[in-house]
């Protein structure tokens, strides 16, 4: 009786699970495939300084990037400070698709027309 109801718990956590990796599997590759060729293109470019060829750049570099985005209280501050706008704009073109609103140039073009800022006007 014991054995048939792990048996079932475990079941369940593998089907909840590849229900998680289904809709994970592709934006995790895709940050792993950003983060290696990233990192070939700071190898390469490292032959190209005055210290030479540095095969583990990349590590110290993308510690660099994770101290100074989530170092402190402040870093972290920073981050979410200047990611909120690229959240709302994703978020405001996300609405604007799932309404059918495809053509978006549109109106931001309308919207910068009534500005001193248009094209026109230089």
């Amino acid at each position: 009786m014991k054995r048939s109801s792990l048996l079932a718990g475990l079941q369940r956590i593998r089907s909840s699970a590849a229900t998680v990796w289904r809709y994970a599997a592709l934006p995790v590759m895709a940050i792993v495939l950003a983060l290696a060729i990233a990192a070939v293109v700071i190898v390469v470019s490292s032959a190209f300084t005055g210290d030479g060829f540095q095969p583990l750049l990349p590590l110290s570099a993308y510690q660099a990037l994770i101290v100074g985005a989530f170092g402190n209280e402040n870093a972290l501050l920073n981050t979410l400070v200047d990611s909120a706008p690229l959240m709302f704009g994703g978020l405001a073109v996300g609405l604007g698709f799932k309404d059918g609103l495809f053509n978006i140039v549109v109106t931001s073009r309308r919207a910068l027309a009534r500005t001193r800022w248009s094209p026109r006007s230089c």
